[in-house]
């Protein structure tokens, strides 16, 4: 009969890994059995005695495998009545040798069945017994078993015990880096907090799975991951009425990496004194390391350059390997590693692109030995940036194909939507044809609809580059503009100086007057020398510089050049510097 199921139905797929963290007795998705078969296999454990149809009963609220021990535990019998129902059940084929003292139905079918012929006050009974068989058994380390502790107590009905557990089990789960597990977990103790009284005791409960749940969220889904948001909005309402200084911390903590990735600079500001305010009133609350790395990024990418590097090379310089853990363990990142990737964007801006390359190498080496692939995903995702600046289009591919790869195994959404853009750039500045520039401009919308803004127009100037190269100028000009909108709406003006400078070089490809080309780029100059972004202005420098070459105005650029390259003193055989170098005397 065995036999017949099997072929009938065929074998159920293996358990997925939330499977080694509850495990069920039969998925609720499973079709449901023929009834003619249901019948056969009910009739089969109907010929049992007694006692071993209890037996069956208990070990299929089990779930899979069943120790010896656990079912000793749960009070089914002393020893010797234990063993002679398995021995009953093994001789009619119903159980097998698992493994030494464990034991599984011979098929999941068998399982399903009796699991179905419980009575549902017995199922809750037999659940309850199991659960607290587990704590048992496993008093001296909980964290294994948490999650079937935690499904145990649930369908036992006793949901105020399974909350904790799942809270419990999700902690496991993030420390594997099983995030998607962790969030269902924590999902399943905020519906069962659902069913419980209101009351500040539920809403404790609430803000502490909430606080759990959100660092999962943005690894897996992005760090504007609507879903992300919503869970930090919550927990900021549950904060007013139950919670303490340090959970208001981390929420806000939380929601100021949302603005940043959202251009929301005001907002990131308005926390950042929020943070400051909190830290000053609370005694004994220090703010933790690396605490303004969020709003150091905002203030980069807004062009104040200057002071995001010296806030950074602060950051950099403490070091507290403890409380990096705690915070990696509260907000899912490790700004150990995010501080040095950032701090290498703003370093090659004002115009230190080795030491840039020093400090994004670092957050690459930081990650990988730490091994935290969210942090490894982000620093790629940093590095292959960096290439693209430094206009080494080899290294830039490479390292942008790298970063896609680990964001895309890792599940690290947020960068693999970056990466891609970069990937996609790489193969339209070397093949600049219609479908190369279609799928560059689908990556760029596609990063956007996750609710990203950080960087758009950087990345629209980027789709700007191939139209211009693919002799599609006008196109590129719009796309030009789409990016200064972006950089004007949101004040994001770290790159405005580089959108200005491609203006000039497409006006002149596209045979528009030089006055305008020369304004643009003059614009780009005055802009880059505001913002100290010597790499930026050693660009325009060079545009401007072959323009009056062709205007009989050659001495005047290369004492524009010289001056600049007077100032550098690193990074003299970068591409931008060899084609600086290259304009001719």
């Amino acid at each position: 009969m065995v036999e017949t199921v099997r072929a009938g139905l065929g074998q159920m797929p293996e358990p997925a890994l939330e499977a080694t963290l509850i495990e069920e007795p039969f998925a609720e998705d499973r079709p449901p059995l023929p009834p003619r078969v249901y019948t056969m296999i009910a009739g089969r454990l109907a010929q049992l005695s007694a006692s071993a149809r209890e037996f069956v009963g208990l070990a299929a609220a089990l779930g899979r495998a069943f120790s010896l021990d656990i079912l000793l535990r749960t009070g089914h019998g002393d020893e010797k009545s234990v063993a002679d129902t398995l021995d009953e059940l093994w001789n009619k084929r119903i159980v097998r040798e698992h493994g030494a003292n464990t034991y599984d139905f011979t098929h999941d079918k068998l399982r399903e069945v009796a699991y179905a012929e419980i009575s549902a006050p017995q199922r809750r009974l037999f659940h309850r017994r199991i659960a607290l068989a587990f704590e048992t058994a496993n008093a001296d380390d909980l964290d294994p078993v948490s999650g079937q502790i935690a499904f145990h107590y649930e369908h036992a009905g006793m949901a105020e015990q399974a909350i904790p557990y799942y809270q419990r089990a999700a902690v496991v789960a993030q420390r594997v880096y099983a995030n998607d597990d962790a969030i269902s977990l924590l999902s399943r103790g905020l519906k069962l907090l659902e069913g419980l009284p209101a009351g500040m005791k539920r809403d404790i409960r609430e803000l502490t799975l909430l606080l759990s749940l959100a660092p999962a969220l943005r690894v897996t889904k992005g760090w504007t991951a609507p879903e992300a948001e919503h869970a930090l909005d919550r927990a900021l309402a549950l904060c007013d009425t139950v919670g303490n200084d340090g959970q208001l911390a981390q929420v806000l903590n939380g929601l100021q990496s949302v603005y940043v990735v959202q251009a929301r600079f005001d907002e990131v500001q308005h926390i950042s004194d929020k943070l400051d305010t909190l830290y000053q009133r609370s005694a004994g609350m220090t703010p933790p390391l690396y605490t303004g790395v969020m709003l150091n990024g905002a203030r980069m990418h807004r062009g104040e350059l200057t002071q995001a590097n010296d806030r950074f090379t602060e950051l950099i310089a403490v070091h507290d390997p403890d409380q990096m853990r705690r915070i990696q363990e509260a907000h899912g990142v490790n700004y150990m590693v995010h501080a040095r990737a950032w701090h290498g964007h703003a370093l090659w801006c004002l115009g230190y692109p080795e030491s840039a390359l020093t400090r994004c190498r670092e957050a690459v080496q930081i990650a990988r030995d730490l091994a935290q692939p969210f942090s490894q995903a982000l620093a790629a995702a940093y590095l292959a940036t960096l290439m693209q600046f430094r206009a080494d289009d080899a290294a830039a591919r490479a390292h942008a194909e790298e970063a896609f790869a680990l964001a895309t195994e890792y599940k690290a959404l947020y960068y693999q939507a970056w990466s891609a853009i970069l990937v996609d750039f790489a193969w339209a500045w070397e093949q600049p044809d219609a479908e190369h520039i279609t799928r560059l401009r689908d990556s760029i919308t596609a990063f956007t609809a996750t609710g990203a803004q950080l960087r758009l127009p950087y990345f629209l100037s980027l789709l700007a580059r191939v139209c211009g190269k693919a002799g599609r100028g006008d196109e590129g000009l719009t796309v030009l503009d789409e990016g200064l909108v972006a950089a004007h709406a949101r004040n994001e003006r770290w790159w405005d100086a580089e959108l200005h400078r491609l203006r000039g070089e497409l006006l002149l490809a596209s045979g528009a007057r030089e006055q305008d080309a020369e304004a643009a780029l003059l614009r780009a100059l005055e802009i880059a020398r505001a913002q100290q972004a010597k790499s930026l202005e050693l660009r325009a420098a060079t545009n401007l510089a072959q323009l009056w070459s062709s205007r009989q105005r050659a001495d005047e650029g290369r004492r524009l050049l010289a001056d600049l390259h007077g100032w550098f003193t690193e990074g003299l055989d970068t591409p931008v510097a060899r084609a600086a170098r290259s304009l001719p005397a």
